[in-house]
């Protein structure tokens, strides 16, 4: 018979409740994982014409070779935003800088 109750947790769920305590940590992670988010969810052909990726702020930076690409993903950007934010799980992008 187990007298101590047992207080298990899976490590993941820690690491979550410990990063949600602490807003810093979050968004230093987040921008850590924002270029292999965007790369996961715009796939392979926009990633190819995509040179640099980075978040200032709440500003997002997306350096992308192909003129007619950047005009498309201009055209795009509000969808862009709450794809990335959602994968993200919280409000992180703001905007997007395409260059």
């Amino acid at each position: 018979m187990n007298i101590i109750p047992k207080r298990d947790k899976k490590l993941g769920l820690v690491m979550k409740e410990f990063i949600g305590r602490n807003e810093a940590l979050g968004k230093g992670l987040a921008r850590l994982d924002i270029e292999a988010i965007y790369r996961a969810e715009m796939g392979p052909v926009v990633s190819s014409y995509t040179e640099k990726i980075y978040l200032r702020g709440n500003k997002l930076y997306i350096h992308i070779q192909s003129a007619p690409l950047r005009a498309e993903l201009i055209t795009a950007q509000d969808r862009l935003i709450q794809l990335l934010n959602k994968a993200l799980g919280e409000n992180i992008v703001g905007s997007i800088i395409f260059r």
